[in-house]
């Protein structure tokens, strides 16, 4: 009789998995443990503090002047740097660095527009809702010289400004800002396209305007002077004419001056454009500079 083979068999039960309360009731405990530890720390933190007095950091002041008390920013500095450009947010404008400040800024709008004159859309404040193609400083070195170029639809703007200080100038230096204006090249086809229809219908064409809108503030107002048009002088170009003039706690005395452009006095320079002086030259002599002055009230 042949052996048979026996197969052994393991009899060994099946490992379960665990069941799902179980798996559950794990992870509550950890985090219960967590919270635990948790709010120990905050309670053992807390009698610490509550019996440990606060010692604060001992702080040493730096052996060094203060910089306003550099040699770098002392009053030749501050002579210097009187004026400038400091209105950063306007298309443009002048001030005195001080606390109660001289202020000069420029506005323009299109008086031929009828919708710009509803809806006084008057360029002042650096706003994208203008929808300028182009503006800004293209050229600057923070002391005595910037210009500005502004594209502004049909019109481009260029806006000089300089500083210079001589042994008679007062307290800052004087100042000059020049702006000029031009139509762009869109803007020229334009006009043309307009003067051909008009002189085709045997009319004259309307020549594209902008009103320049310059403003003046003293923010020491109660006791400063300030008078408009000095000595009754005519509001002519010609020659050149003081708008105003005045005294101020932080300069002293000033005055403010319009002269004509370079058209006007024999000096074109060919790199640049003066019809925008040339304008302002006519308005003036026909009478169409006119001024405003108001006392501002506080607040």
């Amino acid at each position: 009789m042949a052996p048979t083979a026996i197969k052994g068999v393991s009899r060994r039960p099946k490992h379960e998995p665990p069941s799902k309360t179980s798996t559950q009731s794990k992870y509550v405990n950890r985090l219960l443990l967590i919270v635990a530890v948790n709010v120990a720390g905050l309670v053992g933190y807390a009698g610490y503090k509550a019996f440990v007095p606060y010692v604060p950091p001992e702080i040493t002041p730096l052996k060094a002047p203060l910089m306003k008390e550099l040699h770098e920013f002392g009053s030749s500095y501050k002579n210097n740097m009187l004026w400038g450009s400091y209105r950063s947010g306007l298309y443009f404008g002048m001030r005195t660095r001080a606390a109660r400040p001289l202020l000069l800024g420029l506005m323009w709008f299109d008086p031929s527009d009828a919708a710009t004159v509803q809806q006084q859309a008057v360029r002042h404040e650096a706003q994208q809702a203008d929808q300028l193609s182009s503006y800004g400083w293209v050229r600057h070195d923070g002391r005595s010289y910037g210009r500005q170029e502004i594209a502004d639809g049909d019109f481009q703007l260029s806006i000089q400004m300089v500083k210079h200080a001589t042994a008679g100038s007062g307290y800052g230096g004087d100042w000059a800002v020049r702006v000029s204006l031009t139509l762009t090249a869109a803007g020229k086809a334009r006009q043309d396209a307009a003067k051909a229809a008009a002189e085709a219908e045997g009319r004259k064409a309307a020549r594209r305007k902008l009103s320049l809108v310059f403003y003046f503030a003293d923010a020491h107002w109660r006791t400063s002077e300030l008078e408009m048009w000095p000595d009754q002088q005519q509001s002519k170009l010609g020659e050149g004419v003081q708008l105003l003039s005045g005294v101020n706690e932080d300069v002293g005395p000033w005055s403010l001056h319009l002269r004509p452009g370079p058209s006007q006095t024999g000096t074109d320079d060919p790199g640049s454009s003066s019809s925008g002086s040339s304008s302002t030259s006519k308005a003036a002599a026909s009478g169409r500079l006119h001024s405003l002055g108001m006392r501002l009230q506080d607040g």
